[in-house]
């Protein structure tokens, strides 16, 4: 029942009301040890994060924001993206190819999809199935209405990992758009490059650079979080890149990614993981 408020509160409330309510919600978390520990590493990654206990309740902050999102994507229209959403930097296309790359940091499913909706083609999702625990009805609902959201708001279906390559590569073939993050958990299980993370190296998927090196289709990277203390969000879009190879695009991917995690680091969602998940490819 605790996972329906949120969705329940977004798709009832004034979308402020909504976000008081959530804030309260996270300043009752300020201890949770989960919080805590990514505080820690992020501590120990050389981040300066000086007030732990608002760190902490950023941290708690972003899950109930990603679950309201999506009520917030099915019940509310572009008005609601005009007027919450800051958009600084660049623009995504509005047609041809092209493949935009985000990484878990911050909360987006209500902002993001909205920019790249209005592309002429679409912009699919590539995704990792992922299947809810039996008998977890609302994890079930809520990743099927989330795929159903994010096709109907991009204009193109997502496409799931395992076999995907082909799939996107025919896409953008067409002239669509493809979206992916590059910061999932892999274990050593994918194909990486290393990049720079704060004075160490982790290991960040590159199948999408490989994609745009073989396609010549223009990179974009973005990222939308929470903007400041405020309701409103902020979607930062940066592109295209200049690199081409695989290995010189995944290093400009990754100073982004990591100034992206500096510029809001309670934002990423993988700091409890960050020792063990991402390994990067041995030399």
């Amino acid at each position: 029942m605790k996972r329906l408020l949120p969705w329940a509160a977004a798709a009832l409330l004034p979308w402020r009301a909504a976000y008081a309510l959530f804030r309260a919600c996270a300043a009752r978390r300020v201890n949770d040890p989960n919080a805590r520990a990514a505080c820690a590493r992020a501590r120990a990654h050389g981040l300066d994060v000086a007030d732990e206990a608002g760190f902490c309740r950023r941290v708690a902050l972003q899950p109930l924001i990603d679950q309201a999102d999506v009520a917030l994507a099915w019940v509310r229209q572009r008005h609601w993206y005009r007027h919450w959403v800051r958009v600084e930097g660049d623009s995504f296309p509005k047609r041809g190819p092209f493949l935009a790359i985000t990484f878990h940091v911050g909360v987006g499913i209500a902002s993001a999809p909205y920019a790249l909706g209005a592309h002429e083609r679409g912009v699919s999702l590539i995704y990792a199935p992922w299947e809810a625990a039996p008998g977890d009805f609302i994890g079930r609902t809520r990743t099927r209405a989330l795929l159903s959201i994010l096709g109907r708001r991009m204009g193109a279906p997502p496409v799931p990992t395992g076999g995907a390559f082909a799939r996107a590569r025919a896409w953008l073939a067409e002239g669509g758009g493809i979206m992916g993050l590059v910061d999932a958990p892999h274990y050593g299980h994918r194909y990486t490059s290393a990049v720079p993370f704060f004075g160490r190296t982790i290991g960040l998927s590159n199948g999408l650079a490989a994609l745009a090196a073989e396609t010549g289709a223009p990179v974009y990277v973005f990222t939308s979080t929470l903007d400041g203390d405020s309701p409103r969000r902020l979607l930062r879009i940066h592109g295209p890149l200049r690199a081409r190879e695989p290995e010189a695009l995944m290093r400009e991917i990754g100073l982004w990614f990591e100034d992206a995690v500096r510029a809001d680091p309670a934002a990423w969602h993988y700091w409890g993981a960050v020792d063990t998940a991402f390994p990067p490819p041995e030399a």
